[in-house]
């Protein structure tokens, strides 16, 4: 008789619920793929930071068609370890190649870099004990978390932001959705002025929590971000899904990878344990 090491179950949901939010972000960024593949494609561009190979429109038309090809065989065929290790592998390669003049032209691209450690991170734990994933796992959604808004709040921080200017620009004096458009014939310039402010100011501030989250006890940092992020989807432009996908699948996961609550059950008074091993013949 022989003990075999499995695959923890909670890393495998948590894998499973972050390439499908990965996925849902690139699928709905496919409308700027394609617009930009369709200006760029005739265009000779050149970069004096990037290599050659960078600025090719067509080799990111097919990366990001290969990162969202292996994103479905990774969901479908989600039991084989090897699959997912090599998924990882095209994912990583993927993502370094994109992020030339387009992929930082992109959001989607750059949340699911930082994103993507937690993966990587996942398959190299996938059979590790439950009591080490639930401790360093969630930890780890939430230091992503925290880097990815670092870098997005730290240009916010200046007059034009915190003055309302930049986000009036954006979203509420342009954006053709039916919200900012009924927004903007049912108040005075005065209070689209005013209400832009505040919006900004909010996000200012939401932003800095979220960069701090790591410090937070796991759960409630998770449960933080979760609430932040569906806030920001909702009130937001409706294309921000293709950036907040993938961290969505970060905060997913990490909840996934949280301890469950134990109940006693019976008059024995024995809890319910999620199993590490099984044993075989």
């Amino acid at each position: 008789m022989k003990v075999r090491k499995v695959a923890n179950n909670s890393v495998v949901r948590a894998q499973r619920v972050w390439v499908l939010s990965l996925l849902t972000g690139w699928l709905w960024g496919i409308d700027a793929i394609v617009q930009d593949y369709e200006f760029y494609k005739d265009l000779k561009l050149h970069s004096d930071f990037f290599p050659e190979v960078f600025c090719s429109p067509l080799l990111a038309a097919i990366l990001f068609s290969t990162v969202i090809a292996t994103s479905i065989l990774a969901l479908a065929i989600s039991d084989s370890r090897l699959w997912w290790v090599n998924y990882g592998a095209i994912l990583i390669a993927s993502l370094f190649l994109i992020l030339g003049p387009f992929g930082f032209a992109w959001q989607f691209p750059i949340t699911t870099f930082w994103g993507s450690w937690l993966y990587l991170w996942l398959i190299l734990r996938r059979e590790n004990s439950t009591s080490y994933i639930d401790l360093v796992g969630p930890r780890i959604s939430l230091m992503v978390v925290s880097l990815v808004f670092f870098g997005g709040v730290w240009g916010k921080w200046t007059q034009g932001y915190w003055s309302g200017e930049v986000f009036s620009f954006l979203i509420f004096a342009y954006q053709p959705e039916a919200k900012y458009t009924l927004l903007r014939e049912s108040v005075s310039e005065s209070t689209m002025s005013m209400i832009a402010t505040n919006f900004s100011r909010v996000a200012i501030l939401v932003e800095t929590l979220l960069s701090c989250v790591w410090l937070f006890p796991r759960r409630i940092g998770l449960v933080f971000s979760f609430l932040m992020l569906t806030g920001m989807w909702m009130m937001s432009p409706i294309g921000i899904i293709d950036a907040i996908g993938p961290l969505f699948g970060v905060v997913l996961a990490g909840l996934f990878l949280l301890p469950s609550r134990q109940f006693s059950l019976g008059m024995n008074g024995a809890s319910s344990k999620r199993q590490d091993t099984h044993m075989v013949d």
